[in-house]
């Protein structure tokens, strides 16, 4: 408070600041609730995807294991060797409450198909789970993400709250209150001396 004059001029910017921070506080408050909201809705549709996912690759696990035994060690890692998997995805970004976030979804994929050399109905049943399991794994890749950026923008949100109400806040509360003392006292010697020169004045002419 040293540097600041405590004049009217700097009061009426001082109040336009504690209105502009306490409305912000307000704005940011409400962000912060709507973002949890999204966040706390983003969580639950990661876990159920990830719950599947788990599932799914665990069935997929057990089922494999049954078409390499059908297969034998050989021709099962001959197999795997010959296999030419492909995957490619494309991301798309979109905003989530304010938040950039992508949206993936599978432009190309190849699943491995096993010759004649390979083909048993166990290898079969494997291999046709694999299109559900990677459409699982990019979904909850991207719901991943979407916490993950939801996450950090609550924390910084919180942040900004936390600034305006434990210090801008009070302070320009702090400096306001400060000015208007000020500014009273200024009043009241004011008034005290003009009655005095009216009472010297007033002697003067008697």
């Amino acid at each position: 408070m040293e540097n600041l004059t405590p004049t009217r001029s700097n009061l009426q910017k001082v109040k336009e600041n504690l209105k502009i921070s306490r409305d912000g506080y307000g704005l940011l408050e409400k962000k912060r609730e709507a973002l949890m909201s999204e966040f706390m809705k983003e969580v639950a549709q990661m876990q159920a995807v990830y719950e599947d996912l788990h599932t799914k690759l665990r069935a997929f696990y057990r089922q494999f294991k049954r078409g390499g035994i059908s297969l034998g060690q050989e021709r099962e890692e001959l197999f795997i060797l010959q296999s030419n998997a492909l995957l490619e995805v494309e991301v798309v970004y979109h905003s989530v409450m304010g938040v950039r976030v992508p949206r993936i979804d599978i432009s190309k994929r190849n699943i491995p198909r096993p010759g004649l050399a390979f083909s048993t109905l166990e290898m079969d049943q494997a291999l046709a789970m694999v299109p559900e399991i990677q459409d699982l794994l990019v979904k909850y890749i991207e719901k991943r993400y979407i916490v993950d950026e939801l996450a950090r923008e609550i924390k910084k949100t919180q942040r900004r709250v936390n600034a305006l109400d434990v210090f801008f806040i009070p302070l320009y509360s702090r400096i306001k209150k400060w000015i208007e003392d000020v500014l009273e006292e200024n009043d009241r010697e004011m008034f005290i001396r003009q009655k005095m020169v009216k009472t010297i004045m007033a002697r003067k002419r008697s």
